[in-house]
C-alpha cells in the first residue's frame, strides 16, 4: 500500500523531503570469524552511497549511546569531575 507523501505530511506533520533513516544490523559479535575493523570499513564504504540513510551496527550503537551518556568522556576512565 503506497501513502502519498502529501498525505503523511498533512495527517501526521511529518516533513517527508528531507527524510532519513537509520538501519540497525547484527552485532559483529556473532560472526567471530570477520574482524570487526573488516565490518565497520564496509560499512563505512556503503554508508556515503545511500543519501539520508546510515547503516550501523548494535555494537556501534551501543558504544555511540555509552560515549554520549558519558559526556564525551570514557566510560570506563571514571568520573571527570
Amino acid at each position: 500500500m503506497d501513502i502519498p507523501l502529501s498525505r503523511v505530511r498533512d495527517e501526521f506533520g511529518i516533513e517527508t523531503r528531507r527524510a532519513g533513516a537509520l538501519v540497525l544490523v547484527g552485532h559483529p559479535g556473532l560472526h567471530p570469524g570477520v574482524p570487526e575493523s573488516e565490518v565497520n570499513e564496509a560499512l563505512r564504504t556503503f554508508n556515503p552511497h545511500v543519501t539520508r540513510f546510515e547503516v550501523l551496527t548494535c555494537k556501534e550503537l551501543l558504544d555511540n549511546a555509552e560515549r554520549s551518556l558519558a559526556g564525551g568522556h570514557d566510560p570506563g576512565a571514571g568520573s571527570a569531575w
